[in-house]
């Protein structure tokens, strides 16, 4: 990956180019407010009352004004945005918002699809009358801007250019608690569609504003029945207690998931992106004090004009705000550096936009109380002119002035420049094109008849969503990498999302001097899927024969042989489905392979799933045949039973363990259960301290917790902080209990907890403990001998690609996989120290010996050199299965999910590995 690092030439061309825009400024100052429009007074009344200090206002939010019959916040709701006390439910949002575009010829409200709990997401559109009047034509003309290929100089460019209107996106409240940017988007609307300021009139005029409310309406009112619940009445920010789900699935995680778009809300986002083509995507967020504004700080896979955009858009508001005397505003200093494609608002910057995001001090809920402010913010720099102060007494109302002042600034700066950013918005796709047009690599091919035709033809749908050009040739490749046969997918890079199509495809390495990483650093999908990707260098495939790819894939299911006489076999080869094949097959007997085995030439990993025929009913044949078609699936007649040795696999009862503390990673667990159709039962601290779980569960995965120690997972969240705290649906309160309740969240499974899951393992129990949930079995005595360690300050591995090796190909949570893996690993959790009389349990461990990173950074890698990665440790009649890695990541480590997969299909014969 070329990385662009800003030099001291660069950030002196950043400086000018600002310097430019300082004389712009000097212009705004003159104009403010200079209209003759009648302003509301009990608004603006309330606006400063309950804006705790003077300097916390500017002139863009010091005032609202009045136009009759188009309606304010206030008078749908009663009171202000950002009004103490108050938080909005969305269904209240919504219907302000349909008020101002019932009364506004300037707005409109827009559906764009529905959430995972089914409410409906919009977006708001606001511009002058006359841009709305030729929406559809704007967009024709901005995606004809998009592709290269048809505006193929920049002289066609700008001709292009002087007739579209750009449009800019401000998504808010994507994480819940963050709930400001949804409180004012309302006020935001309003002003865009009726303030006649200079300012706001350049941005309707020249600008199509596109507004997301909230990003995640489920977890809105979830956190508002919350606070109305439980929060109303704090004012001690320790105090306040959170909400335990957002979403269904996904959590925080919701702004990780723009590489595979696994969740319907960041699937509603890239279509609003891909009809609009927005220049900018703004996503507003709140933590540090006052308000930061992304800019490029570090390493990136951006174009470079792109990271010199960001840092334009920033320092212009920082420089605009510190004129309004306005403290706390400040950019460049968020810590780390952005460098994974997964966040929301990258769905811009892998797509030739800009992305921006905001961090506005928040208090989570809507009441005003006194916040300090330590350490290196309070410090005057050149990133932050006016520090914030160390105490101060905030408000929600705050919270909206800061934000509303800076996304009007950012997009004033946008539609008084907007030819600037358009023709930037050109250059960045025909740079793309052009690159991978006349540089190499040139494509990466996909070869047809993988061993998981399954994950292939998901990695392909990726791609897809990500409106990247695939096609399929024609006939056999033959290329300087070698051959590849007829129906491989052929992804090339003349075309204008190339530099995403390296991004997601190619190997990624982290420079090592760089800022530590905010995010993962080797996300490369073909090693995450277990799919060979081949990069190709070689320009002749530009003359292959191809067809394009326009529709989603499916891996074609077939049954080889006609009906069986003797089994019908399905080759493991680590494909996810089986374990929903043999939920499907429940009526049938089926068998499991113990050993590789041939039958005609052919080959079969351990682990492959035998059907015989012999005893079965008539309906066999049409069963396989619809798990072949229905899940992608190769299976083969054969005219007898193979002679290898089996074993039954028996239908396991699964339950999927939670705590309350941290839901989040147990719901991308869920996900991946429920996007394959596997039954389980979601179970939290009170199941496991009711016992008897024997009688109800084969099989627990206990997924990844947070907590330092096991003691913090074991008792859970701390009832003496705030409890008891019910999480169930009432009639007053219908948002919460979803999708999981508990009359207490408080609290944990407690030593009961731990003795029930002792007691279930030893009965014959399978418990699956995933990364740090391993703190528990070791730390509790559940596991004698192995003991579990922190790495070293010296470590480091945000979340890379690590080569692992299979120790015991025998055991069957390996079965399918080759002897050398990929495994994507973070750095929390910990790691293992095994005892050599108990080495024999380690099932796959990190590589031995060489380098371990395969992509992403791994500093000091000796420390996991050799060590655990999976490890099976029998306890009486059960197993304990120990990963120091989470094999649930994200929807993108598919390739390693057959390792839990393969162990709950084979829950009763995983002695069988343990034996060689």
């Amino acid at each position: 990956m070329k990385l662009k690092i800003f030099s001291a030439k660069s950030i002196l061309l950043h400086i000018i180019i600002i310097l430019c825009f300082f004389t712009t400024a000097l212009f705004l100052k003159a104009q403010e407010n200079t209209s003759a429009q009648a302003i509301d007074k009990e608004y603006t009344k309330l606006i400063k009352e309950a804006t705790t200090k003077p300097e916390f206002l500017s002139p863009l939010t010091d005032y609202l004004p009045q136009t009759e019959g188009i309606p304010t916040p206030k008078d749908v709701l009663g009171y202000i945005a950002g009004a103490p006390g108050k938080l909005t439910y969305y269904d209240d949002i919504i219907a302000y918002l349909n008020s101002l575009a019932e009364a506004s010829p300037h707005v409109q409200v827009v559906p764009i699809g529905k959430t995972s709990e089914r409410r409906e997401m919009v977006i708001v559109v606001v511009t002058s009358e006359s841009n709305m009047e030729k929406l559809s034509e704007n967009k024709k003309l901005i995606a004809k801007l998009a592709d290269p290929r048809i505006v193929k100089t920049g002289k066609e460019a700008d001709a292009l250019v002087s007739r579209i209107i750009p449009s800019y996106l401000l998504t808010c409240n994507l994480h819940s608690p963050e709930s400001g940017s949804a409180e004012a988007a309302m006020e935001m609307a309003y002003r865009l569609a009726v303030d006649d300021n200079p300012i706001v009139k350049t941005i309707r005029e020249n600008l199509v504003v596109l507004i997301v409310p909230s990003v995640e309406p489920d977890g809105h009112d979830k956190h508002t029945d919350w606070y109305y619940k439980y929060n109303q009445d704090i004012t001690d920010y320790k105090k306040i207690s959170h909400v335990p789900f957002w979403g269904k699935y996904d959590y925080h995680d919701n702004n990780r998931d723009m590489i595979t778009m696994s969740q319907p809300e960041m699937q509603n986002i890239a279509d609003v992106f891909y009809e609009w083509l927005p220049v900018v995507v703004q996503d507003n967020h709140e933590s540090v004090p006052y308000l930061f504004f992304s800019s490029a700080n570090g390493p990136s896979s951006f174009l470079p004009i792109m990271d010199s955009e960001r840092n334009l858009i920033a320092w212009w508001e920082v420089t605009q705000m510190n004129a309004y005397g306005m403290p706390g505003v400040h950019t460049h200093d968020f810590g780390n550096t952005s460098w994974s494609p997964n966040f929301m608002a990258s769905i811009a910057s892998n797509h030739n936009a800009t992305f921006h995001f905001y961090e506005t001090f928040g208090n989570a809920i809507a009441n005003t109380m006194e916040r300090e402010v330590s350490g290196k913010r309070l410090e005057k720099a050149w990133y932050r002119p006016i520090p914030p102060y160390k105490k101060v007494m905030w408000s929600l109302r705050n919270n909206l002035n800061y934000q509303i002042t800076g996304n009007l600034l950012a997009e004033y700066v946008v539609a008084s420049h907007k030819e600037f950013f358009l023709k930037n918005f050109w250059k960045r796709g025909f740079e793309s094109f052009t690159v991978g047009k006349d540089e190499p690599p040139y494509a990466y091919i996909i070869p047809d008849k993988q061993k998981d035709r399954v994950d292939t033809a998901f990695l392909v749908n990726v791609l897809l969503k990500q409106k990247i050009e695939v096609h399929r040739a024609k006939s056999e490749i033959k290329v300087k990498e070698g051959k590849f046969p007829p129906n491989s997918y052929v992804v090339r890079l003349d075309q204008p999302y190339a530099n995403f199509v390296k991004i997601l495809l190619e190997i990624q390495k982290y420079p090592e001097d760089a800022l530590n990483a905010y995010d993962d650093c080797g996300w490369t999908l073909g090693l995450n899927m277990g799919v060979e990707t081949v990069e190709i260098k070689d320009k002749a495939i530009f003359d292959v024969l191809v067809a394009p790819v326009n529709q989603p894939v499916e891996a074609a299911g077939e049954i080889y042989g006609g009906e069986a006489a003797g089994a019908y076999i399905i080759n493991n080869g680590t494909v996810n489905n089986l374990l929903t094949a043999r939920i499907r097959l429940k009526g049938f007997k089926v068998l499991a392979s113990e050993e590789p085995f041939k039958v005609k030439n052919r080959d079969f990993d351990a682990g492959s799933l035998i059907i015989p025929v012999a005893g079965a009913s008539l309906g066999l044949h049409k069963a396989v045949e619809s798990i072949s078609f229905g899940l992608g699936l190769e299976a083969y007649s054969s005219k007898k039973l193979p002679e290898v040795k089996t074993h039954d696999l028996e239908l396991p009862r699964i339950a999927i363990y939670h705590t309350w503390s941290s839901t989040q990673d147990d719901g991308w667990v869920r996900f991946a259960f429920d996007q394959l159709e596997i039954p389980f039962s979601m179970i939290h601290k009170d199941h496991i301290r009711d016992g008897e779980l024997n009688n109800k569960y084969d099989v627990i995965v206990f997924s990844n917790a947070r907590g330092r120690i096991g003691a913090d997972i074991v008792n859970g969240i701390d009832p003496a902080h705030r409890g008891p705290l019910g999480f169930v649906r009432s009639d007053k309160f219908k948002h919460l209990g979803t999708p999981d309740s508990c009359e207490d969240i408080t609290g944990g499974m407690g030593i009961k907890g731990v003795y029930n899951l002792q007691k279930f393992v030893e009965e014959g129990g399978l418990l699956i403990a995933l990364q740090n949930s391993i703190r528990v079995p070791i730390e509790y005595g559940m596991i004698r001998g192995i003991r579990y360690y922190e790495p070293s300050s010296k470590f480091y591995n945000p979340g890379s690609l690590l080569k692992s090796e299979v120790v015991n190909s025998k055991h069957p949570a390996v079965y399918g996989y080759d002897k050398e893996i990929a495994i994507l690993r973070r750095h929390s959790g910990p790691l293992l120290k095994v005892p050599e009389e108990m080495e024999k349990y380690v099932v796959v461990r990190y590589a031995k010996e060489g380098e371990v990173c395969l992509s992403g950074i791994v500093k000091n890698d000796n420390e996991l050199n050799g060590k655990a990665a999976i490890i099976d440790v029998p306890s009486g009649q059960g197993h304990i299965l120990l990963f120091t890695f989470n094999p649930f990541w994200r929807d993108t480590n598919h390739n390693a999910y057959m390792f839990v997969f393969n162990s709950i299909l084979n829950f009763n014969d995983l002695d069988t590995g343990l034996k060689h």
